[in-house]
């Protein structure tokens, strides 16, 4: 379909779709920040079992709520319904990104570890607040595969190829962190790299969201509630109390591990092997 649209109606159904999402992203973020807040949000008044379980269906109804609006703009923009959300796929694909994330970020802290860049200093071990953030960043990261490669990645790639699409979709998913605290050129590059085209590589590669939502997801809270690194530029509570010391293309300064080399080698790695993948299924 997109392919069939008109210039201009595909630039507007494709920027408009985008900022569609980033505003329902963010007015849906509300009610996940206080639905995952148990030391000061209203679930902190409720019993730990049921302040759990409004947590968890908070999270859920936000992000069940994204997913379902996206595919009803793909139907009444595109005239059919969205492929890349198959609900066959969504707990292996997505537990498979999980799965990935987590150990592509363990790789980066142990590589930034035997360089001499992050060692742990003491284990405060809050494992409630270590699930709260486990629970914010789910629908975060759903939002955000929505948005890049839901609707950009996905547009630009039957329009114009999949080489333009994950170049361009790549450097605006980069480049739109550049507000971000603490953000350089340099660190929207390496997300750019590391992240932009790892998280299309995937979803070119599966053919669904499923997958580049569980890298994403496991990404950040990696990254940031477990390991101690900033995200994105943002500093959170964590479950590791880290020492981080060296030149900022080792850990990525105050930026977190995302502006380090080491993620950007690592991810681009990652990347290049899902394209490979990718190649093989096709012939």
């Amino acid at each position: 379909m997109a392919k069939r649209q008109r210039w201009w109606i595909w630039l507007l159904v494709t920027v408009g779709g985008a900022l569609l999402f980033m505003f329902l992203y963010s007015m849906g973020m509300a009610p996940v920040s206080l639905g995952t807040d148990f030391q000061g949000g209203f679930v902190s008044r409720m019993p730990l079992w049921l302040a759990v379980g409004v947590s968890v269906l908070t999270v859920l109804g936000v992000t069940a709520a994204l997913l379902s609006l996206y595919a009803l703009w793909i139907r009444l923009t595109e005239r059919q319904w969205p492929d890349d959300l198959p609900m066959r796929r969504m707990l292996p694909s997505a537990g498979a990104g999980f799965l990935t994330g987590f150990l592509l970020l363990s790789a980066v802290t142990g590589v930034i570890a035997l360089l001499g860049g992050y060692r742990v200093v003491s284990v405060p071990g809050d494992v409630l607040r270590l699930v709260s953030q486990l629970l914010f960043f789910l629908p975060a990261a759903a939002a955000e595969e929505i948005v890049f490669r839901g609707i950009l990645f996905r547009r630009m790639d039957r329009r114009w190829g999949t080489l333009v699409a994950l170049v361009v979709s790549a450097l605006l998913f980069g480049f739109l962190h550049i507000t971000n605290q603490n953000a350089t050129v340099w660190s929207s590059f390496a997300i750019a790299i590391e992240a932009g085209l790892l998280l299309a590589a995937a979803y070119k590669y599966a053919d669904n969201l499923w997958l580049p939502i569980g890298i994403h997801w496991a990404w950040n809270w990696t990254q940031g509630p477990l390991f101690g690194f900033a995200v994105s530029g943002m500093d959170t509570s964590s479950f590791l109390a880290p020492s981080i010391e060296g030149p900022m293309l080792l850990t990525g300064g105050e930026f977190g591990a995302e502006g380090s080399l080491v993620a950007v080698i690592l991810g681009a790695g990652l990347s290049f092997y899902y394209l490979w993948r990718k190649s093989r299924q096709d012939d």
